[in-house]
């Protein structure tokens, strides 16, 4: 009488109706042949517990469990300190977190405070409500030249539901002198829409160095001159 054949898993006897290509004595047994085959065993890096990594968010797991990984990450020293650049306060921060940017702060409060004023890229100098005391028949002369239309788009006075604006279209603040800054070929008459969009978008990267932008709108007005549009 031939002997049983132990398991290749548990080391168990083989039953004596399986075929002679069967490694395994159980379903169980099976599953951990073909678990072993496709994952090789690895150790917890933390437990030293062996363990069959499946994988997670597209990486092998290194760890048994989540106790053991949440043990492994907090004993790394992934937190340094750091000075406040506005108050210069210690605090921590992660060493990615560090390189992400050039200048950290403590809060919120300390980062708005630092870029406050000139400090901010968008800096366009202290305001000055006044343009000139003719400003107001200059206004209405540009917005009878315009046709009452928008210049850029086209749209009525009417149908912008208030007057039209009239934009200096290189900024007011970057002249010393009002008449020049008042001359027609740099005023439009402009929607809300429109001015928004030159105020708060076209502007803005002006100030950052973006000439090209900076020319398109201007060629987008269609005004008589353009020698106005940017600083040379």
């Amino acid at each position: 009488m031939t002997s049983r054949r132990p398991c290749v898993i548990c080391g168990g006897d083989m039953p004596r109706r399986v075929s002679s290509l069967q490694k395994t004595c159980s379903a169980k047994c099976g599953y951990e042949s073909r678990k072993r085959m496709l994952r090789p065993p690895r150790t917890c890096p933390v437990c030293a517990t062996t363990l069959f990594p499946v994988r997670h968010r597209g990486m092998w797991m290194k760890h048994c469990s989540r106790r053991c990984y949440h043990r492994a990450v907090g004993v790394r020293p992934a937190m340094l300190s750091v000075n406040c650049w506005e108050c210069g306060g210690a605090f921590v921060r992660t060493a990615a977190a560090l390189k992400r940017v050039a200048r950290s702060f403590c809060s919120k409060s300390c980062q708005t405070a630092h870029i406050r004023g000139d400090a901010h890229y968008a800096w366009r100098g202290n305001k000055d409500p006044n343009r000139g005391s003719e400003w107001n028949k200059i206004a209405a002369a540009i917005r009878r030249r315009d046709h009452y239309c928008c210049r850029r788009c086209g749209l009525t006075q009417a149908e912008n539901g208030e007057k039209l604006a009239v934009d200096h279209v290189r900024p007011w603040r970057t002249f010393t002198d009002k008449a020049l800054a008042n001359h027609p070929d740099n005023l439009a008459a402009l929607c809300k829409r429109c001015h928004s969009k030159k105020t708060t978008t076209v502007e803005r990267r002006w100030l950052k160095g973006d000439v090209v932008s900076w020319k398109r709108w201007v060629a987008s007005l269609n005004l008589p001159s353009a020698k106005f549009g940017w600083v040379a």
